[in-house]
């Protein structure tokens, strides 16, 4: 826990070195938080599309399928546009900023990591740029897909 905890307070610290004891405890568990903020973020919209989907199977069972059983639920409509799809945007949007916070949490520790394998800090940047360039593309390519 007092590794953890260093890392938090170190935060801003891009010198010194890390050793593996070090960062893995405090670089999980920012990916764990980061994770859960994504699911929380997440989980209202999601929630609003499944009852939104289920509200127009209601109303017109003959334009969906519904199939539930133990532990199992699904709605499949089949007229296209009945339902109106949920805003990728905001969904990207909570997902981005979820990855921000993470790497701006893990920048300074990747950084004393490198150092104590005998590396620059730089070496880290190519994984955020990597992570931007595909969290800026990813929603053009849903919207084609869609």
């Amino acid at each position: 826990m007092r590794t953890i905890l260093d890392g938090f307070r170190r935060v801003a610290d891009f010198s010194g070195r890390d050793r593996r004891g070090r960062f893995w405890p405090y670089a999980l568990t920012v990916v764990a938080l980061v994770y859960v903020g994504m699911a929380l973020a997440i989980m209202p919209m999601m929630a609003k599309m499944f009852a939104e989907a289920a509200r127009y199977a209601a109303e017109n069972p003959e334009q969906a399928t519904v199939v539930t059983g133990p532990g199992y639920y699904s709605v499949q409509i089949h007229e296209a546009d009945a339902v109106p799809m949920p805003d990728f945007g905001l969904f990207f949007g909570a997902v981005a900023t979820a990855a921000a916070v993470g790497v701006g949490l893990l920048a300074a520790a990747v950084t004393r990591r490198l150092h104590d394998t005998g590396r620059s800090g730089w070496w880290g940047l190519p994984a955020a740029v990597f992570l931007a360039t595909g969290l800026t593309l990813f929603p053009r390519l849903m919207e084609g897909m869609m």
